[in-house]
């Protein structure tokens, strides 16, 4: 009645990947995946070297790359397909994390470990209390180190492992896994113990110069402005049959538009009534404090919340230009024009903007790209345990004069990630990205509607 076909967003915990279900009945059917009992279902990585991962629940029908809604029942046409984003966690500690576009076989067991110990601590999940503070971020972080904690086979893992595979284990979160497992996370530490690791690292800030700290936080950029690599032109034939998801969003980004441009003009409200010495009322208060781009978007994402929309990200840019998709492979034509609209509309859009601003505060962009290929180098280096001294001793004679440019130019930098944060700035950024989006897919509703 349908086929089923399930990839990997390349991720260990939250949205692991999406499933597409093709009607292949000969008539319209109601599909309901609430029904389907997949929640504990085991998705079967057919590399040994990766991971298998576990359901904990279907999120809803794919809307557009960053959104999903809250519908898990959907009627299908002869040949009509539906795509459902699917969250869950990886179940096997000492492998690899699944590569993205990794094509699953569902199934209720796994070669690679005995689920019988998480089978049931999957549905417990849904009822965990967290803080009302904790992001979305911190809630999988405890319940994947809640996945691995509680089958034997990791009974010995200390907290410096679960860092290793970047789940580090604050102490406010052992008390909430240890209620989620029902044991001692770690009977023979003591909270607040240091690991042996922690001491061993070498700051950042002293091989890289004081502006990399300020990195971290402001480096992640979801879009940009002006140039743009050119997108692909020719449309592929068979993209037709997506019109209706493409028009779809079309309307998703006309309304991102809207959320910025009502974030902006309540952020330049408040500064204003704080100039007149106004008191702000708790809502201004609350809009008053928003100060970076992070915190810009965790406002507009609670704004799509309410309008019934879940987001997430479909590329990045880092601070040093760097542009990644975070999309699964694309396979059929729509795909393939989303990934087009992210990576070759979008995305560049973002690139553009941090060249503008270096040359604005006087950065050299050549150089501050270079520092970062430089600065990814020596930190994976240090992740993969090597000290101080072979690190700092493997450099060039080249990659020495970089870093000796990124310690002489540390103001510049700190400028430069300022404005590279500044979320009235990066508002409007996002308003002219998805502008760009939309001229894109106009272009091509435009083109049919020429050919009816």
């Amino acid at each position: 009645m349908v086929q089923v076909t399930i990839i990997g967003s390349g991720t260990a915990s939250g949205n692991i990947a999406e499933l597409t279900v093709t009607s292949t009945h000969d008539t319209a059917i109601t599909l309901n995946v609430a029904d389907s009992g997949l929640e504990g279902m085991v998705l079967v990585n057919p590399d040994d070297g990766e991971q298998d991962e576990i359901i904990s629940d279907i999120l809803g029908v794919k809307v557009t790359s960053t959104s999903y809604r809250a519908i898990l029942e959907v009627v299908l046409n002869p040949g009509e397909s539906e795509t459902f984003l699917v969250n869950g966690y990886c179940i096997n500690l000492d492998k690899g994390t699944p590569s993205l576009g990794t094509e699953f076989t569902l199934s209720d067991t796994s070669g690679k470990t005995d689920i019988e110990e998480i089978s049931g601590l999957v549905e417990q999940l849904e009822g965990v209390i967290f803080p009302e503070d904790y992001t979305e971020n911190q809630k999988v972080i405890v319940n994947q180190i809640a996945i691995w904690a509680a089958q034997q086979e990791n009974e010995n893992i200390s907290r410096a492992d679960y860092d290793d595979r970047g789940y580090t284990v604050e102490d406010e979160y052992i008390p909430i896994i240890e209620d989620i497992i029902g044991s001692e996370l770690f009977p023979e530490i003591a909270v607040g113990d240091v690991e042996k690791k922690e001491t061993q690292q070498l700051d950042p800030r002293l091989l890289l110069g004081a502006g990399l700290a300020i990195v971290v936080v402001a480096g992640i950029f979801l879009a940009t402005r002006v140039r743009r690599e050119k997108p692909v032109e020719e449309f592929p034939k068979d993209l037709v049959k997506y019109e209706v998801r493409i028009e779809r969003d079309y309307k998703f980004a006309e309304d991102m538009i809207k959320n910025y441009e009502e974030f902006i003009r309540l952020k330049k409200k408040v500064t204003e009534q704080k100039g007149r010495g106004e008191v702000l009322t708790p809502f201004g208060e609350s809009i008053d404090v928003i100060d970076s781009y992070e915190e810009m978007q965790d406002w507009v994402i609670k704004q799509k919340k309410k309008e019934g929309y879940t987001t997430f990200t479909a590329g990045t840019t880092n601070a040093f230009g760097k542009k990644e998709s975070a999309l699964p492979p694309p396979i059929t034509s729509y795909d393939k024009f989303e990934y087009d609209v992210t990576m070759n509309v979008h995305e560049p859009s973002h690139v553009q903007g941090a060249e503008n601003d270096a040359k604005d505060v006087g950065l050299d962009w050549e150089k501050w790209k270079k520092y970062g290929e430089l600065k990814e180098k020596v930190m994976d280096e240090f992740d993969a345990g090597k000290s101080d001294a072979d690190v700092l001793g493997s450099l060039t004679g080249e990659e020495s004069a970089t870093l000796t440019w990124g310690s002489d130019n540390s103001d510049t930098i700190l400028k430069f990630l300022k404005r590279r944060n500044d979320p009235i700035r990066l508002a409007e950024e996002e308003i002219r990205e998805y502008k760009a989006e939309n001229a894109h897919r106009k272009k091509y509703l435009d083109s049919l509607k020429k050919k009816k």
